[in-house]
C-alpha cells in the first residue's frame, strides 16, 4: 500500500468511527419498538463510539424472558449473536449479550435487567 492508499483508507477509517454514533441512534427506534411488545423499557449509555449500550427493564406484568427479549431485538434490527455465547452475568442480576450488526464494525452491549 503507498502513502496515497494509506492516506485515503485513514481518511475512510476517520470517518465511519464519526459515524458510528448516528447509526446507534437510527437504530434505536426498532429496538424501542420490539422492547416494548415484550414489556420492556429501554435506555441507552455510554460515548457511542466504541458501542451501543442498552439496558433493557422489566417494565409491565406481562414482560417475556430476557431470552425471548434479545431474539426479539435481533429480528428487528437485522443483528447477530453468537449462538454459542451464553450471556455475562453482572452485577443485581443483570445479563449481558453481545450484539453485532449484519453489516458489521457495529457492536451493541445488550444488557437485561432481571424480572421480578
Amino acid at each position: 500500500m503507498d502513502d496515497a492508499e494509506l492516506k485515503a483508507f485513514q481518511e475512510v477509517y476517520e470517518l465511519q468511527k464519526k459515524l458510528h454514533p448516528l447509526a446507534y441512534v437510527l437504530m434505536m427506534p426498532a429496538l424501542t419498538r420490539a422492547a416494548r411488545q415484550c414489556g420492556y423499557a429501554l435506555a441507552w449509555h455510554g460515548s457511542l463510539t466504541r458501542d451501543f449500550d442498552i439496558i433493557a427493564v422489566p417494565w409491565t406484568e406481562d414482560a417475556v424472558s430476557a431470552e425471548e427479549l434479545v431474539a426479539a431485538v435481533i429480528e428487528a434490527a437485522d443483528l447477530l449473536v453468537d449462538t454459542t455465547q451464553t450471556p455475562t452475568v453482572k452485577p443485581h442480576g443483570r445479563r449481558t449479550w453481545s450484539l453485532l450488526c449484519k453489516e458489521g464494525h457495529l457492536y451493541l452491549d445488550f444488557s437485561v435487567m432481571p424480572l421480578g
